[in-house]
């Protein structure tokens, strides 16, 4: 009788405790992405290894390798997680949605493709789920777009717009629409352009391009205030600097910048604050003149 209590204990802990080690892993995965990633993966490696069909554990698997471009490690664990779970289940539909996602970044677009569009067939039948949709519709712009075919640019643009008709906080897709107003629209739209990359920006940090193109717009207008904003609030979306894959060493708990641009600005714009202190103070104490404050470089040329 004591024997079989001990291991009905021994066995509900083993248990509660790899529950715990998958969210635990899973919060990671997605916590200022790919900063803890290191530590995920070794946790989930240690479950894998006790349970190699593990589906959430895939999962964090798949998210890591494809963070770090590992493309076909990552299609080997969505691959299995599908034949584990229905198509039309919600983890279903993920796993191969991010299968034909990491299948069209291997240099698949077309079986990507058709992988995306069954999962949108299935999506587009279901109620709610405006985030997942949109993603989809918007990966599916991203996969048949080609560089120099103006055809497959509209229908991209066609397809970016769709997702955002899905959801309108999709941040992607603003960025997506942006690049398009600014470099391929014919003809050109600045002003749009600027106003889906602000948008783009204001609902996720971690748009990185957005964010890129609206500092050097800021910095061309020498609206360095603004630069400074948009460069701190990206530094913020990465996670900052400090308390990365934090281990047993010291060196692990600094995390490199995946946006080195945004250290840049920062430095820059502190830069040409200080100049332009000094200037003030050589300049204030002496008569009226048409002494004007030294202007800086323009900041795009350093980002």
């Amino acid at each position: 009788m004591v024997a079989s209590t001990s291991i009905f204990y021994l066995f509900l802990y083993y248990s509660v405790s790899r529950s715990l080690s998958v969210n635990l892993s899973t919060a990671l995965v997605h916590l200022f992405p790919p900063k803890h990633h290191r530590r995920a993966l070794g946790i989930i490696q240690n479950i894998l290894t006790e349970d190699r069909e593990n589906v959430k554990a895939l999962f964090v698997g798949g998210y890591v390798h494809q963070y770090a471009a590992r493309w076909q490690e990552a299609i080997e664990h969505f691959k299995l997680v599908t034949t584990k779970v229905p198509l039309d289940s919600s983890l279903g539909l993920e796993a191969t949605e991010e299968l034909g996602w990491s299948i069209v970044q291997r240099g698949a677009p077309d079986e990507g493709a058709n992988l995306l569009r069954n999962v949108l067939e299935i999506l587009e039948t279901k109620d709610g789920m405006e985030h997942e949709k949109a993603r989809c519709w918007w990966r599916l712009g991203k996969t048949i777009w080609k560089e120099d075919d103006a055809e497959t640019q509209t229908e991209s643009y066609k397809l970016w717009i769709t997702s955002l008709k899905r959801s309108t906080t999709f941040a992607p897709a603003f960025s997506s629409l942006g690049i398009y107003y600014s470099d391929y629209a014919t003809p050109r739209d600045t002003i749009r352009a600027s106003k889906c990359f602000q948008k783009a920006f204001e609902l996720d940090a971690r748009e990185a391009e957005a964010a890129r193109r609206l500092a050097e717009g800021f910095a061309d207008e020498r609206e360095w205030d603004l630069v400074e904003i948009v460069a701190r609030r990206t530094i913020e979306g990465e996670g900052g600097l400090e308390g990365g894959d934090s281990g047993t060493s010291k060196a692990s708990t600094r995390f490199l910048p995946t946006n080195a641009w945004a250290w840049k600005a920062v430095g820059v714009v502190e830069l040409v604050c200080d100049i332009q202190f000094v200037a003030w103070t050589c300049i204030h104490p002496l008569p009226r003149t048409n002494a004007t404050t030294p202007q800086p470089s323009n900041l795009s040329r350093s980002l």
